[in-house]
């Protein structure tokens, strides 16, 4: 802390008297403060805790951010495909028929078996669609999600659903959709690569 010097002065007043002589009155002595000393020992250590204390809060909020950050996926970009070419975005097979798009796709098929050659084709055959020149949305559903699963079927898929009950997915397939209700119906890893890419080619 700052060193403060008192300085004390005295200052002497000077009284005529009734004789014409003049006395010297002393009067009480003034105290002055110096701050000559004030910083002559560094920053005071007010300023210091404050100093301190935004630095802590900085980090609280940091490690915060952070764990909240890691907590929530990371760094990771969001499944959406947000670049002009690649627009798809994958959902759950139970919203299937309630999306909000009045011409929309959803394309079935094994996502998360990335190293199929199958779910690579067809990944690869959708890298270059565009809902914005073909005017239809294209969605995508992993039948490898648990959430899925009683979807699928290794028996006789249901070509004909009214409702995401009645839906039964064998294998790579891409339903189109018209205001939530089924007009086609495409199985096949083959045929839905072919119709897609026809699609595009259309416009």
């Amino acid at each position: 802390m700052a060193k403060i010097k008192l300085v004390k002065e005295e200052k002497k007043e000077e009284v005529k008297t009734t004789k014409g002589k003049k006395e010297v009155k002393n009067k009480k002595p003034k105290t002055k403060i110096s701050l000559v000393d004030k910083y002559k020992y560094g920053v005071p250590d007010g300023v210091k805790n404050a100093i301190w204390v935004v630095a802590i809060v900085l980090i609280v909020f940091l490690i915060f951010y952070l764990i909240t950050v890691f907590r929530l996926g990371g760094f990771k970009s969001d499944k959406t495909k947000t670049n002009t070419a690649i627009q798809y975005q994958e959902i759950l097979a139970g919203t299937a028929f309630n999306r909000s798009e009045a011409d929309y796709m959803v394309l079935f098929y094994d996502i998360s078996d990335s190293e199929n050659e199958d779910t690579q084709s067809i990944t690869s055959s959708i890298s270059g669609y565009s809902s914005e020149t073909t005017n239809v949305a294209l969605y995508t559903c992993d039948l490898g999600n648990s959430f899925n699963k009683k979807f699928t079927t290794t028996e006789e898929a249901n070509t004909n659903p009214f409702s995401a009950e009645d839906l039964l997915i064998n294998g790579p397939t891409l339903i189109r959709f018209t205001n939530g209700e089924l007009k086609e119906y495409i199985q096949g890893k083959s045929e839905v690569e072919t119709y897609i890419s026809d699609l595009s080619a259309e416009k």
